[in-house]
């Protein structure tokens, strides 16, 4: 289908450019396309069953006759894009977008003239390494926060058992309890029910039914005034008061292990030491993500501030567009968090969808000049991680990466973005700032805020 003689009797005017914008004027001459016909109808020809004919012998009048009309609009759709190709490679233009392609009508035995228009990516600037000085703020986890991250562990770890007999239930404690409820001496329904599991503090229950129990032994009975939430999810309880009838039947207390070689075992490692060397390891890790996180950040701010350069409009709006619907689908009542209106936000959003274009093509430019690839290693695991993320519809998840076109694009550029980013740290100047974790968690906190 490719072949060179395509492109004869394939005419391209220029008609004029703005900015990115390119407009050219195709004219494709009618041999060209009567040429183009006959080699797809003998492609029919050869697969045709007609009566009376052997395959592949059928005349060219007959195929004219019967698939014609079949074929005409193949062929000039086809003639068309290697029309707009001829433009784009004569003048040497690297699409930004898929061209607008305005078709004059078409007549038979006329030419299929055609207005192209194409917004093409801007010559890059290269950038200067020697230029990127960064402070990266980085910090260690204190003994302390080490000795709370174990502590928390065996509090989630905790064991309920049961108390001694006449201790009274305190927050925290895990009770069953009966219970009957009435609104103005009426019981309802939904208001009754046995050995129900209650912890104390938890805040399950409405109001302060759960603070009036704290206190009470099992087999105390007690009568326990509450008023049902105004929002309550049954309308016709929201905003009552009601009197339950409340027997404790169990009381257990949240008892934490001790936290000593045997509580280690239980997490695969042999004592208390190497579980807070591995404790460490790992908040260690969330610290050194948050350093990057930061460093990152301070990257970009960079790269966006020295690099200026005329962004293609149509990728711009496909990326605000993008940006916009997220934005909508949270905004309530037209109005964000900050009060600010949509017309306020518009204008702010435009400059976001302006930097990730401008900053998606510093880095698509670097990663070609400086040969960066991502393997396929590297996207079969970031596939592995989507689909563990839906382990339920783990084979959709798979069905849509590997046959929807582009979907895998879109594995592959946050990862050759990681790698442009770490090249370019590996060119820059950096130094470390050592900050204690909370201001390093208030940093981080700011950019993802």
């Amino acid at each position: 289908m490719g072949h060179a003689h395509h492109h004869e009797g394939i005419t391209v005017t220029k008609s004029g450019s703005e900015g990115l914008t390119h407009k050219f004027e195709i004219s494709i001459a009618p041999d060209a396309i009567e040429e183009h016909v006959k080699e797809h109808l003998e492609q029919y020809g050869k697969k045709a069953k007609i009566p009376g004919f052997r395959p592949g012998k059928v005349p060219m009048a007959v195929l004219q006759q019967k698939y014609r009309d079949a074929v005409i609009g193949e062929v000039l759709e086809h003639m068309a894009d290697a029309g707009v190709n001829k433009a784009l490679n004569d003048n040497n233009l690297k699409p930004a977008m898929q061209p607008k392609v305005e078709l004059d009508s078409y007549a038979e035995g006329a030419p299929l003239n055609l207005k192209v228009e194409v917004q093409v990516l801007p010559p890059l600037p290269a950038i200067d390494f020697s230029k990127i000085k960064i402070e990266k703020p980085v910090a260690k986890p204190s003994d302390a926060q080490i000795d709370e991250a174990i502590k928390n562990l065996g509090e989630a770890t905790a064991k309920a058992e049961p108390v001694a007999d006449g201790t009274p239930a305190k927050m925290g404690d895990i009770l069953t309890i009966d219970f009957a409820g009435t609104i103005n001496g009426e019981p309802r329904e939904g208001m009754q029910g046995e050995d129900m599991r209650v912890q104390l503090g938890k805040r399950q229950l409405i109001d302060t039914f759960e603070d009036q129990m704290v206190g009470m032994k099992v087999g105390d009975e007690k009568l326990i005034k509450v008023t049902f939430p105004e929002n309550y999810h049954a309308a016709d309880l929201a905003g009552k008061p009601a009197e339950f009838q409340v027997k404790i039947k169990t009381v257990s207390a949240q008892v934490a292990a001790e936290l000593n070689d045997e509580f280690a075992k239980q997490f695969g490692v042999e004592d208390l030491k190497t579980l807070r060397e591995k404790m460490s390891e790992r908040l260690q890790q969330e610290l050194d993500n948050g350093s990057r996180l930061v460093a990152k950040r301070k990257l970009l701010d960079h790269l966006a501030e020295t690099y200026q350069f005329e962004l293609p409009q149509g990728m711009v709006d496909a990326e605000f567009n993008a940006i916009w619907r997220r934005v909508q689908a949270e905004l309530k009542d037209g109005k964000d968090e900050t009060g600010k209106t949509e017309a306020e936000l518009k204008p702010e959003y435009q400059d976001i969808a302006g930097r990730r274009v401008r900053l998606g093509l510093l880095l698509a430019e670097l990663a070609e000049k400086e040969n960066i690839e991502v393997g396929q290693d590297e996207l079969r695991q970031a596939l592995f991680a989507e689909i563990q993320r839906y382990p339920q519809q783990g084979k959709e998840v798979l069905d849509y990466y590997t046959k929807t076109p582009g979907a895998m694009d879109s594995l592959r550029a946050p990862l050759l973005e990681e790698k442009a980013v770490d090249h370019l740290f590996s060119k820059s100047t950096m130094t470390e700032k050592t900050v204690s974790r909370e201001e390093l968690e208030k940093l981080v906190d700011e950019l993802t805020g």
